[in-house]
């Protein structure tokens, strides 16, 4: 649960997400004690000096990040965030991260409870999964795939 207090974002400082995500695939690859998510999402950019996108995320072990299947350097990595530079105005981004289910007792993101998978990504969980614009007015298609061991 959190403790800290809520940042209050005022509709006067509201700016559009500079670009639109076309579809997202996901990929959860569940293991013993951790999980791999691999993102692939499809990015137009719609503001024109956009050179960068920002993307929230917490708790995340970053393994990747490729544009184009080409890995990315320079990016900016926080507690809370992921800034990957990118001059391209169409483009796919990959993002691999590794998360602890288990481990995760904020019950936000995917978290793991009497052994059971749960997901709870409102509001701003889905930064707890992947590295995200996790903001209401981005919309998109997801496809979900989901491996695991049977049992």
């Amino acid at each position: 649960m959190r403790t800290e207090t809520p940042k209050t974002i005022y509709l006067k400082d509201y700016t559009p997400y500079p670009y639109e995500i076309e579809s997202v695939e996901l990929d959860f690859n569940i293991q013993e004690g951790y999980t791999i998510v691999t993102q692939r999402a499809h990015y137009n950019r719609t503001l024109a000096s956009a050179s960068e996108v920002f993307l929230y995320g917490e708790e995340l072990e970053l393994l990747s990040v490729k544009i184009n299947n080409q890995e990315v350097d320079g990016y900016n990595k926080t507690d809370a965030s992921l800034t990957v530079p990118c001059s391209e105005s169409s483009f796919d981004l990959e993002i691999q991260t590794k998360i602890y289910p288990e481990n995760n007792t904020r019950l936000e993101g995917l978290y793991n409870s009497g052994g059971t998978y749960c997901t709870q990504c409102e509001a701003e969980g889905f930064r707890r999964i992947t590295y995200y614009p996790d903001r209401p007015d981005v919309l998109t298609t997801f496809t979900v795939r989901i491996e695991a061991d049977k049992k």
